[in-house]
């Protein structure tokens, strides 16, 4: 990765909205999911070179691990949306309020 890729997605974390503390949350939730998959990656080709040494169970918990970090922090977002006091009692008003907060968010 260049310089300038990596300024791109910098860039990209810290432009959400929030406070200083969840950009940083943010960003480290990625940074961290970003390393667990090359982790898993690695563990992957350890695990196909000697199948006994290293079972097929830890590479799966870190791909699991890297998704929870990668996109927890975006379905945190998505379920602020959802769940705002702007509950009205009917379904359909609901999901379409729902829709429009979720998309200001994105």
């Amino acid at each position: 990765m260049s310089d300038s890729e990596l300024g791109s997605i910098a860039s990209t974390v810290t432009s959400s909205e929030g406070t200083g503390l969840e950009k940083a949350i943010t960003g480290a939730s990625e940074a961290a999911g970003a390393a667990y998959s090359v982790a898993s990656i690695e563990k992957f080709k350890r695990h196909k070179d000697n199948p006994t040494q290293i079972p097929v169970g830890t590479p799966l918990a870190l791909d699991a691990t890297a998704a929870a970090l990668e996109f927890g922090p975006s379905l945190k977002a998505a379920g602020d949306a959802v769940s705002d006091d702007t509950a009205s009692g009917d379904a359909a008003s609901d999901a379409a309020v729902a829709k429009g907060k979720l998309e200001e968010k994105l």
